[in-house]
C-alpha cells in the first residue's frame, strides 16, 4: 500500500464536513514516500480515527481549526503525524486504555484510540500522543518499512493462493452475532463452524 494515498482518500472521506466546520487540512507529505506491504482498511480506521478526535476536540473550543498532517521516512521507519489546534490531551498517558475517554456521555466509547493501538501494534509500529503549544495534540505513527512481496504468478495445474476458502471456528455467546457474522465469512467463501460460548 501507499500510505500517502491511503491519508488522501481518508481526508477525501470527510472533505465535506471538514469544510461544513470551518477546518482547513495542512498537507506535508513526503515525496517518493515507499511502498509497504500494510492491510490499507485497517490503518484508513486508524488514520480516520485520529483525524475525528482532531475535529471534535477542535470544534469542543472554537467554530474553526487547522489538522497538520505530514509524513516522512526516518532510516526504515515510516513516520505518519497528525496534528490539531484543539485544547490537547488532558491526559496522555491514558488516552490509549480501553474506555477512557473525555468525550460527553453517549458521545464516545473509549474504545477509537485503544483500537488504533491494537492496529498499529499488530503492524509492528508505535503510536504516541503528545501535546505541542502552539498547537494541540500530535499523534505519530510509526511503522516498520516492509516492502511488498513480489507477486507470484501461479504456473497452470497450480492452486493459487488467496485469502479465501478459509476454515474458521466462530465463537461467541450471542446468537445473532454468530449468524451475521458466520454469513458475512460464509459469504466470503469460507468454511464456517458456529459453537456458543456460555457464559
Amino acid at each position: 500500500m501507499q500510505i500517502n494515498q491511503t491519508l488522501e482518500e481518508t481526508l477525501a472521506l470527510r472533505d465535506y464536513d471538514l469544510r461544513m466546520h470551518n477546518v482547513r487540512i495542512h498537507l506535508d507529505l513526503a515525496e517518493n514516500f515507499p511502498v509497504t506491504s500494510a492491510d490499507p482498511h485497517q490503518l484508513q480506521q486508524v488514520f480516520l480515527n485520529i483525524m475525528n478526535n482532531a475535529v471534535d476536540a477542535i470544534l469542543e473550543h472554537s467554530t474553526e481549526g487547522d489538522i497538520w498532517v505530514r509524513t516522512a521516512l526516518n532510516r526504515d521507519r515510516l513516520c505518519i503525524e497528525i496534528t490539531d489546534s484543539g485544547p490537547g490531551v488532558k491526559d496522555a498517558s491514558r488516552v490509549f486504555d480501553p474506555f477512557y475517554t473525555t468525550k460527553p456521555v453517549g458521545k464516545g466509547t473509549g474504545l477509537g484510540l485503544s483500537i488504533c493501538y491494537g492496529i498499529i501494534t499488530e503492524h509492528g509500529g508505535t503510536i504516541r500522543v503528545r501535546n505541542i503549544p502552539s498547537r494541540g495534540a500530535s499523534f505519530t505513527v510509526e511503522l516498520p518499512l516492509q516492502p511488498a512481496a513480489p507477486l507470484v504468478f501461479s504456473t497452470p495445474g497450480q492452486r493459487a493462493v488467496s485469502g479465501r476458502d478459509g476454515r474458521i471456528l466462530l465463537v461467541d455467546h450471542d446468537d445473532s452475532v454468530l449468524e451475521a457474522v458466520g454469513a458475512i465469512l460464509r459469504g466470503r467463501d469460507h468454511r464456517v463452524q458456529t459453537a456458543k460460548r456460555h457464559s
